[in-house]
Protein backbone atom coordinates (compact mmCIF):
# COMPACT_ATOMS: atom_id res chain seq x y z
CA UNK A 1 0.00 0.00 0.00
CA UNK A 2 2.70 2.54 0.68
CA UNK A 3 4.60 1.74 -2.42
CA UNK A 4 1.29 2.85 -4.08
CA UNK A 5 0.99 5.50 -2.19
CA UNK A 6 4.46 6.71 -2.92
CA UNK A 7 3.94 5.93 -6.91
CA UNK A 8 0.74 7.90 -6.99
CA UNK A 9 2.60 10.83 -5.74
CA UNK A 10 5.34 10.43 -8.20
CA UNK A 11 2.99 10.38 -10.90
CA UNK A 12 1.00 13.30 -9.85
CA UNK A 13 4.32 15.57 -9.16
CA UNK A 14 5.58 13.93 -12.15
CA UNK A 15 2.36 15.14 -14.03
CA UNK A 16 2.13 18.99 -11.87
CA UNK A 17 5.66 19.41 -13.08
CA UNK A 18 4.53 18.93 -16.61
CA UNK A 19 1.65 21.21 -16.43
CA UNK A 20 3.82 23.80 -14.86
CA UNK A 21 6.08 23.39 -17.78
CA UNK A 22 3.59 24.09 -19.96
CA UNK A 23 2.08 27.21 -18.73
CA UNK A 24 5.36 28.50 -18.14
CA UNK A 25 6.22 27.91 -21.99
CA UNK A 26 2.66 29.42 -22.74
CA UNK A 27 3.91 32.41 -20.64
CA UNK A 28 7.06 32.92 -22.49
CA UNK A 29 5.62 33.01 -25.94
CA UNK A 30 2.80 35.20 -25.10
CA UNK A 31 4.97 37.56 -23.72
CA UNK A 32 7.33 37.09 -27.07
CA UNK A 33 4.48 39.30 -29.06
CA UNK A 34 4.18 41.91 -26.37
CA UNK A 35 6.96 44.15 -28.00
CA UNK A 36 5.08 43.68 -31.40
CA UNK A 37 1.47 44.94 -29.92
CA UNK A 38 3.41 47.84 -27.97
CA UNK A 39 4.01 49.83 -31.34
CA UNK A 40 0.36 49.32 -32.36
CA UNK A 41 -1.42 52.07 -29.99
CA UNK A 42 0.53 54.86 -32.18
CA UNK A 43 -0.91 53.38 -35.18
CA UNK A 44 -4.36 53.08 -33.97
CA UNK A 45 -4.53 56.51 -32.42
CA UNK A 46 -3.79 57.91 -36.21
CA UNK A 47 -5.92 55.14 -38.21
CA UNK A 48 -8.65 56.74 -36.04
CA UNK A 49 -8.40 59.89 -37.01
CA UNK A 50 -9.83 59.49 -40.54
CA UNK A 51 -13.13 59.83 -38.67
CA UNK A 52 -12.22 62.62 -37.22
CA UNK A 53 -9.30 65.19 -38.23
CA UNK A 54 -9.83 64.04 -41.76
CA UNK A 55 -13.32 64.04 -41.95
CA UNK A 56 -12.91 67.93 -40.55
CA UNK A 57 -10.41 68.76 -43.04
CA UNK A 58 -13.09 67.29 -45.58
CA UNK A 59 -15.56 70.03 -44.13
CA UNK A 60 -13.29 72.96 -45.25
CA UNK A 61 -12.74 71.77 -49.04
CA UNK A 62 -15.21 71.87 -51.85
CA UNK A 63 -17.62 68.85 -51.84
CA UNK A 64 -18.95 69.78 -55.02
CA UNK A 65 -22.45 69.83 -54.05
CA UNK A 66 -23.61 66.86 -53.23
CA UNK A 67 -21.07 65.09 -50.37
CA UNK A 68 -20.65 65.29 -46.77
CA UNK A 69 -17.33 65.34 -45.18
CA UNK A 70 -17.44 61.55 -43.75
CA UNK A 71 -18.63 60.44 -47.28
CA UNK A 72 -15.48 60.30 -48.72
CA UNK A 73 -14.01 57.98 -45.99
CA UNK A 74 -16.43 55.39 -47.93
CA UNK A 75 -12.68 55.12 -49.89
CA UNK A 76 -11.39 53.05 -46.60
CA UNK A 77 -13.61 49.80 -46.59
CA UNK A 78 -14.11 49.47 -50.31
CA UNK A 79 -10.45 49.96 -50.64
CA UNK A 80 -9.69 47.11 -48.02
CA UNK A 81 -12.75 44.81 -49.54
CA UNK A 82 -10.51 45.27 -53.11
CA UNK A 83 -7.03 44.89 -51.99
CA UNK A 84 -7.07 42.23 -49.16
CA UNK A 85 -7.86 39.44 -52.11
CA UNK A 86 -5.36 40.93 -54.22
CA UNK A 87 -2.60 41.55 -52.10
CA UNK A 88 -3.27 37.57 -50.55
CA UNK A 89 -3.47 36.07 -54.32
CA UNK A 90 -1.18 38.46 -56.39
CA UNK A 91 0.96 41.00 -54.89
CA UNK A 92 2.42 38.69 -51.96
CA UNK A 93 3.34 35.98 -53.72
CA UNK A 94 4.71 37.89 -56.67
CA UNK A 95 7.12 39.70 -54.27
CA UNK A 96 7.86 36.26 -52.74
CA UNK A 97 9.03 34.79 -55.94
CA UNK A 98 11.19 37.92 -56.45
CA UNK A 99 12.93 37.10 -52.93
CA UNK A 100 11.47 40.22 -51.12
CA UNK A 101 10.94 39.68 -47.30
CA UNK A 102 7.32 39.87 -46.72
CA UNK A 103 7.21 38.73 -43.09
CA UNK A 104 4.35 39.31 -41.09
CA UNK A 105 6.99 42.53 -39.14
CA UNK A 106 8.22 43.65 -42.46
CA UNK A 107 5.09 44.47 -43.95
CA UNK A 108 4.42 45.80 -40.62
CA UNK A 109 7.17 48.16 -40.62
CA UNK A 110 5.96 49.04 -44.33
CA UNK A 111 2.58 49.63 -43.34
CA UNK A 112 4.02 52.16 -40.58
CA UNK A 113 6.01 54.15 -43.20
CA UNK A 114 2.86 54.45 -44.95
CA UNK A 115 1.00 55.95 -42.73
CA UNK A 116 3.80 58.49 -41.91
CA UNK A 117 3.62 59.12 -45.51
CA UNK A 118 -0.17 59.66 -45.58
CA UNK A 119 0.17 61.99 -42.76
CA UNK A 120 2.81 63.84 -44.70
CA UNK A 121 0.60 64.43 -47.49
CA UNK A 122 -2.55 65.28 -45.06
CA UNK A 123 -0.33 68.12 -43.19
CA UNK A 124 0.49 69.66 -46.77
CA UNK A 125 -3.41 69.47 -47.67
CA UNK A 126 -4.18 71.39 -44.71
CA UNK A 127 -1.60 73.88 -45.26
CA UNK A 128 -3.20 74.53 -48.71
CA UNK A 129 -6.42 74.79 -47.26
CA UNK A 130 -4.88 77.31 -44.20
CA UNK A 131 -3.33 79.62 -46.86
CA UNK A 132 -6.30 79.06 -49.19
CA UNK A 133 -8.97 80.43 -46.58
CA UNK A 134 -6.46 83.18 -45.08
CA UNK A 135 -6.59 84.34 -49.09
CA UNK A 136 -10.09 84.40 -49.76
CA UNK A 137 -9.39 81.62 -52.54
CA UNK A 138 -11.99 78.83 -53.96
CA UNK A 139 -11.66 75.49 -51.15
CA UNK A 140 -9.67 72.83 -52.81
CA UNK A 141 -11.35 70.10 -54.27
CA UNK A 142 -12.04 66.76 -51.51
CA UNK A 143 -10.41 64.97 -54.19
CA UNK A 144 -6.93 65.75 -52.72
CA UNK A 145 -7.79 63.48 -49.82
CA UNK A 146 -7.62 60.43 -52.19
CA UNK A 147 -3.89 60.33 -51.85
CA UNK A 148 -3.67 59.96 -48.14
CA UNK A 149 -6.82 57.75 -47.94
CA UNK A 150 -5.00 55.28 -50.14
CA UNK A 151 -1.57 54.97 -48.67
CA UNK A 152 -3.88 54.44 -44.98
CA UNK A 153 -6.05 51.74 -46.37
CA UNK A 154 -2.52 49.76 -47.81
CA UNK A 155 -1.15 50.38 -44.54
CA UNK A 156 -4.19 49.05 -42.80
CA UNK A 157 -3.36 45.54 -44.64
CA UNK A 158 0.10 45.84 -43.80
CA UNK A 159 -0.19 45.96 -40.22
CA UNK A 160 -4.22 45.80 -38.77
CA UNK A 161 -4.90 42.56 -41.00
CA UNK A 162 -1.06 41.53 -40.62
CA UNK A 163 -0.91 42.26 -37.13
CA UNK A 164 -4.01 40.10 -35.88
CA UNK A 165 -2.77 37.44 -37.95
CA UNK A 166 0.20 36.81 -36.77
CA UNK A 167 -0.63 37.79 -32.88
CA UNK A 168 -3.41 34.78 -33.14
CA UNK A 169 -0.94 32.71 -35.47
CA UNK A 170 2.17 32.84 -32.81
CA UNK A 171 0.23 32.57 -29.13
CA UNK A 172 -0.01 29.43 -27.35
CA UNK A 173 -3.79 27.93 -28.12
CA UNK A 174 -4.16 28.32 -23.75
CA UNK A 175 -3.52 32.12 -24.31
CA UNK A 176 -4.86 33.06 -27.99
CA UNK A 177 -7.67 34.75 -25.55
CA UNK A 178 -6.00 36.62 -23.81
CA UNK A 179 -3.93 37.68 -26.94
CA UNK A 180 -6.49 38.62 -28.43
CA UNK A 181 -7.50 40.81 -25.84
CA UNK A 182 -4.15 42.37 -25.35
CA UNK A 183 -4.64 42.94 -29.09
CA UNK A 184 -8.15 44.88 -28.95
CA UNK A 185 -6.59 47.09 -25.98
CA UNK A 186 -3.96 48.43 -28.16
CA UNK A 187 -6.65 50.01 -29.93
CA UNK A 188 -8.40 51.35 -26.91
CA UNK A 189 -5.06 52.70 -25.86
CA UNK A 190 -4.24 54.39 -29.13
CA UNK A 191 -7.99 56.61 -29.55
CA UNK A 192 -7.53 57.09 -25.07
CA UNK A 193 -4.21 59.22 -25.89
CA UNK A 194 -5.19 60.56 -29.29
CA UNK A 195 -7.69 61.98 -27.05
CA UNK A 196 -5.70 63.08 -24.82
CA UNK A 197 -3.65 64.90 -26.81
CA UNK A 198 -5.62 66.92 -28.53
CA UNK A 199 -7.85 68.25 -25.57
CA UNK A 200 -4.28 69.32 -24.20
CA UNK A 201 -1.08 69.95 -26.33
CA UNK A 202 -2.34 70.01 -29.43
CA UNK A 203 -5.49 72.14 -28.88
CA UNK A 204 -4.51 75.12 -29.57
CA UNK A 205 -1.58 74.08 -32.35
CA UNK A 206 -1.44 74.43 -36.12
CA UNK A 207 -3.47 71.87 -37.36
CA UNK A 208 -1.02 70.93 -40.21
CA UNK A 209 2.10 71.48 -37.60
CA UNK A 210 -0.02 68.64 -35.60
CA UNK A 211 -0.56 66.41 -38.63
CA UNK A 212 3.43 66.18 -39.07
CA UNK A 213 3.98 66.19 -35.88
CA UNK A 214 1.96 62.71 -36.14
CA UNK A 215 3.50 61.52 -39.29
CA UNK A 216 7.13 61.81 -36.99
CA UNK A 217 5.60 59.80 -34.00
CA UNK A 218 5.05 57.03 -36.62
CA UNK A 219 8.33 57.38 -37.90
CA UNK A 220 9.68 56.84 -34.00
CA UNK A 221 7.69 54.04 -33.51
Amino acid sequence: AASNMALSATTSLQTTDRYLAQQLSDAARALNVVPVLAMLPVFWMLYDLQGSVWTLQASRMDLHGFMQPEQINVLNPIGLFVLIPVFDKIVYPALSKRGYDISPLRRMGWGMILVAVAFFISGIVEYIIAYRIVNRLSPISVTWQIPQICCMVVAEIFISVTGLEFAYSVSPDRLKSFVMAAYLMTIAKGDFWGGVLYSTVFRDMNQAVVLHIFAMMMLGN
